[in-house]
């Protein structure tokens, strides 16, 4: 991971409240009752959001999330939707040059979809 990514994300990590011990290519974050797995490859950073599901639910969750996944919601930038071992996961890859605080607003509305779509299951 190069030094300003490092940087951006300390910054993300920092907005969004989440404890970052050590910087690493691949961290699991638990922020309750969200996992965020952020993955770094060369400049590109991916964002991983898992909602645990029950089972019962998980295909109508999957598909009212997929309701929700239009890119204006998230600046544009394209969304994966999908059943996971550990719940409903939404993931993406903004721009490198996109600040902290464009990761951050990112961030809370794949939360906010994914919320929504428990809800809605």
């Amino acid at each position: 991971m190069d030094l300003q990514t490092e940087r951006r994300l300390e910054q993300f990590f920092y907005l969004a409240r989440l404890p970052i011990i050590r910087m690493e290519s691949r961290m699991e974050v638990v922020d309750p009752p969200f996992r965020l797995y952020v993955e770094s490859q060369q400049d590109r950073v991916v964002f991983a959001v898992v909602l645990p599901i029950d089972k019962a639910q998980s295909f109508a969750a999957l598909s009212a999330l997929l309701e929700r996944c239009i890119p204006e919601r998230t600046q544009g930038i394209p969304m994966r939707c999908f059943l996971s071992q550990p719940g409903l996961t939404i993931s993406c890859s903004p721009d490198p040059e996109f600040s902290p605080e464009a990761w951050f607003s990112l961030y809370s509305e794949l939360k906010k979809m994914l919320s929504q779509a428990k809800g809605s299951a």
